[in-house]
């Protein structure tokens, strides 16, 4: 089976992002939430799909729409955070504005193939949901313990994303010495090198932590079944009101 698949660790580390996409899913239709939310868990699977896709095949086709589906499932996030509270007038126009530039950046790439305007589009967006998020906290969550645990979720999310594109940027450099290593080291701990791989667990539960909390604080906040709920065992007294 190996032998069919080109990359197979980074092919099989896909699927980290199936799973959270699947119980995104299941969340929102229990709440009832609108599509816009919906279709953010099905952009999520759809980066899982794309990805594993071009690792399995490592054809050029593949790759764009690897990087593409990556570059649109963010844009996804942005638009969900960016359009919190507003109109309709006001998400169709930001809808409009992220797709036109997701057009010119896909064919600059795709025409240049050039790496590094689309690392810096997709570092661009994840800081500004990284920073709607904290903004979106302090102003539609009002209950210490509930705020404390989100800024939490935030720095754990905002931890994976950094640590996976370090891991991705080193993977990237060092890519014949780590294959040197991990052929002496053998398996299993040859796998703990497998450095983008660990970028695609990572970035898989980053993004579902910023669409976690982004989902959380379009309704009134109740954490007491929430994904990462686990966070709240230090939190059992609630904390004072400032």
């Amino acid at each position: 089976m190996v032998g069919w698949i080109a990359e197979f660790v980074n092919t099989l580390t896909n699927i980290a992002y199936i799973p959270y996409a699947i119980q995104g899913l299941r969340q929102a239709r229990a709440l009832r939430a609108s599509l816009s939310s919906q279709i953010l868990y099905y952009g999520f699977a759809g980066v899982g799909v794309c990805s594993a896709l071009f690792h399995g095949l490592l054809k050029y086709s593949a790759q764009m729409g690897d990087e593409t589906s990556m570059q649109v499932a963010t844009a996804l996030v942005v638009h969900r955070a960016m359009s919190c509270g507003r109109g309709a007038s006001h998400a169709r126009i930001l809808a409009a504005g992220l797709a036109s530039l997701l057009v010119l950046e896909t064919a600059y790439h795709a025409i240049n193939d050039e790496q590094t305007v689309h690392d810096l589009t997709f570092v661009m967006q994840i800081a500004v949901v990284a920073f709607k998020t904290r903004s979106l906290i302090k102003s539609r969550v009002t209950t210490a313990r509930e705020k404390l645990m989100l800024q939490r979720l935030t720095v754990l999310g905002a931890a994976c994303f950094g640590i996976g594109y370090l891991l991705w940027q080193l993977d990237f450099i060092y890519c014949g010495a780590l294959n040197a290593t991990k052929r002496q080291w053998g398996l299993p701990w040859g796998f703990l090198l497998e450095f983008h791989g660990w970028w695609h667990v990572l970035t898989a539960i980053g993004a579902f932590v910023f669409i976690s909390i982004i989902d959380l604080t379009q309704e009134l906040v109740d954490l007491s079944g929430a994904p990462f709920a686990w966070l709240t065992v230090s939190l059992q007294q609630p904390a004072k009101q400032r």
